[in-house]
Protein backbone atom coordinates (compact mmCIF):
# COMPACT_ATOMS: atom_id res chain seq x y z
CA UNK A 1 0.00 0.00 0.00
CA UNK A 2 3.01 2.43 0.78
CA UNK A 3 4.78 2.18 -2.63
CA UNK A 4 1.20 2.86 -4.27
CA UNK A 5 0.25 5.55 -2.18
CA UNK A 6 3.72 7.10 -2.90
CA UNK A 7 3.57 6.29 -6.86
CA UNK A 8 0.08 8.01 -6.76
CA UNK A 9 1.59 11.18 -4.76
CA UNK A 10 4.10 11.68 -7.10
CA UNK A 11 1.40 11.41 -9.84
CA UNK A 12 -0.26 14.59 -11.60
CA UNK A 13 -2.68 13.89 -9.11
CA UNK A 14 -1.03 15.28 -6.55
CA UNK A 15 -0.79 18.60 -8.13
CA UNK A 16 -4.68 18.57 -9.50
CA UNK A 17 -5.37 17.09 -5.53
CA UNK A 18 -7.48 13.83 -6.82
CA UNK A 19 -7.80 10.94 -4.71
CA UNK A 20 -7.25 7.73 -6.70
CA UNK A 21 -6.07 4.35 -6.60
CA UNK A 22 -2.63 3.12 -7.42
CA UNK A 23 -2.99 -0.27 -9.17
CA UNK A 24 0.03 -3.24 -9.93
CA UNK A 25 0.94 -5.93 -12.25
CA UNK A 26 3.17 -8.69 -12.69
CA UNK A 27 6.40 -8.10 -14.45
CA UNK A 28 5.83 -10.80 -17.52
CA UNK A 29 2.16 -8.24 -18.23
CA UNK A 30 4.51 -5.47 -19.35
CA UNK A 31 5.75 -5.53 -22.34
CA UNK A 32 7.44 -3.09 -24.62
CA UNK A 33 6.05 -4.34 -27.65
CA UNK A 34 3.01 -3.38 -29.25
CA UNK A 35 0.37 -6.12 -30.52
CA UNK A 36 0.63 -6.48 -34.32
CA UNK A 37 -1.60 -3.64 -35.98
CA UNK A 38 -0.96 -0.88 -33.27
CA UNK A 39 1.42 1.72 -32.46
CA UNK A 40 3.33 2.72 -29.31
CA UNK A 41 5.35 5.50 -28.52
CA UNK A 42 8.98 5.70 -27.96
CA UNK A 43 8.87 5.23 -23.91
CA UNK A 44 5.56 3.96 -23.43
CA UNK A 45 4.74 0.46 -22.05
CA UNK A 46 1.82 -2.23 -22.77
CA UNK A 47 0.04 -4.05 -20.24
CA UNK A 48 -1.54 -6.74 -20.51
CA UNK A 49 -4.15 -8.53 -18.34
CA UNK A 50 -6.04 -7.85 -15.00
CA UNK A 51 -4.84 -4.85 -13.23
CA UNK A 52 -4.76 -5.10 -9.17
CA UNK A 53 -5.79 -1.80 -8.01
CA UNK A 54 -5.00 -0.52 -4.41
CA UNK A 55 -7.76 0.87 -2.10
CA UNK A 56 -7.81 5.00 -2.86
CA UNK A 57 -6.44 6.98 0.01
CA UNK A 58 -5.74 10.27 1.29
CA UNK A 59 -2.74 11.78 -0.40
CA UNK A 60 0.09 12.22 2.23
CA UNK A 61 3.44 12.24 1.80
CA UNK A 62 6.10 12.78 4.33
CA UNK A 63 9.70 11.52 4.18
CA UNK A 64 12.21 10.41 7.43
CA UNK A 65 16.12 9.83 7.36
CA UNK A 66 17.10 7.95 10.30
CA UNK A 67 21.07 6.78 10.81
CA UNK A 68 22.74 5.55 13.88
CA UNK A 69 26.36 6.81 14.15
CA UNK A 70 29.43 4.13 15.83
CA UNK A 71 30.15 4.60 19.36
CA UNK A 72 33.77 6.19 18.23
CA UNK A 73 31.15 8.80 16.89
CA UNK A 74 28.85 9.23 19.89
CA UNK A 75 31.93 9.76 22.35
CA UNK A 76 33.88 12.54 20.10
CA UNK A 77 30.42 14.27 19.28
CA UNK A 78 29.71 14.18 23.14
CA UNK A 79 33.36 15.29 23.84
CA UNK A 80 32.41 17.93 21.56
CA UNK A 81 29.78 19.39 22.75
CA UNK A 82 31.24 19.32 26.73
CA UNK A 83 34.21 21.25 25.07
CA UNK A 84 31.53 23.82 23.74
CA UNK A 85 29.35 23.83 27.04
CA UNK A 86 32.77 24.58 28.60
CA UNK A 87 33.53 27.73 25.95
CA UNK A 88 30.00 29.07 26.50
CA UNK A 89 30.23 29.12 30.37
CA UNK A 90 33.75 31.07 30.14
CA UNK A 91 31.88 33.46 27.66
CA UNK A 92 28.87 34.01 29.88
CA UNK A 93 31.23 33.72 33.19
CA UNK A 94 31.35 30.43 35.15
CA UNK A 95 28.79 29.70 37.51
CA UNK A 96 26.96 32.41 37.01
CA UNK A 97 24.03 30.61 36.39
CA UNK A 98 21.09 32.17 34.87
CA UNK A 99 20.74 35.96 35.12
CA UNK A 100 17.79 37.63 36.68
CA UNK A 101 15.42 39.38 34.16
CA UNK A 102 15.94 43.38 33.60
CA UNK A 103 14.13 45.31 36.07
CA UNK A 104 11.36 46.26 33.30
CA UNK A 105 10.35 42.52 32.76
CA UNK A 106 10.90 41.82 36.76
CA UNK A 107 8.71 44.65 37.08
CA UNK A 108 5.51 43.13 34.81
CA UNK A 109 5.96 39.49 36.27
CA UNK A 110 4.88 40.51 39.59
CA UNK A 111 1.76 42.05 38.45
Amino acid sequence: DQAGLFCVCRSQAWNAKIVTSAWWVHAEQVSKTAPSGEYMPTGAFMVRGKKNYLQPHQLLMGFGFLFKLDETSVARRKHRAQQAAAALDAKLGAGAGPQPPPPQQQHQQEQ
